[in-house]
């Protein structure tokens, strides 16, 4: 009976070291993300977060500076695209009726307002983010909400660590 708990003990810790170490290597690598890293996994996420064909309207980024925010929507709609598995509206289609919805798109835009956006344009999934300034880390949320009923399909938090978020601004501004 002794040998049989110290089987089940020793199995119990061969199945949960390698989660903790996973988990421990994850966080450590989360934190050492650059910036095409970060949004080449926000795209990855999104794809698997909304069944195959589904169109994906790509609404804003709200972020330290407008050009930055440019940049981060071109490059995660340009990752979306390449995966070949969402469709995405692209952003000549989706300004001008923004515009004229009165809906701007620099700065946090709510669900609320951009469901109507995201169902104007026969959009299923609405995909919004932000880069936040943490303290010891910057972190990037990327958020896909079904349009429909609202519902969150996803949201990521992925992390940058302040030096190379630092050197990225200094890019940007």
């Amino acid at each position: 009976m002794l040998v049989l708990k110290g089987v089940r003990l020793m199995k119990k810790a061969l199945f949960v070291f390698p989660i903790i170490l996973l988990l421990l290597t994850g966080t450590l690598f989360a934190q050492q993300m650059d910036l095409d890293d970060v949004i080449s996994d926000g795209a990855w996420i999104v794809e698997e977060a909304v069944p195959p064909g589904t169109v994906v309207a790509i609404l804003n980024f709200d972020t330290f500076s407008e050009a930055f925010s440019e940049h981060v929507l071109t490059e995660l709609a340009s990752k979306l695209f390449l995966g070949q598995r969402v469709s995405v509206i692209d952003r000549q289609t989706l300004l001008p009726v923004a515009r004229e919805m009165n809906l701007n798109l620099s700065g946090d835009v709510s669900d609320q307002a951009a469901q109507p956006l995201g169902i104007r344009l026969d959009a299923q999934s609405i995909v919004s983010g932000s880069f936040t300034d943490m303290g010891g880390f910057h972190r990037f949320r990327i958020r896909v909400i079904h349009t429909a009923n609202m519902g969150i399909q996803a949201q990521i938090f992925l992390d940058l660590n302040n030096a190379q978020a630092a050197a990225m601004m200094a890019g940007f501004n």
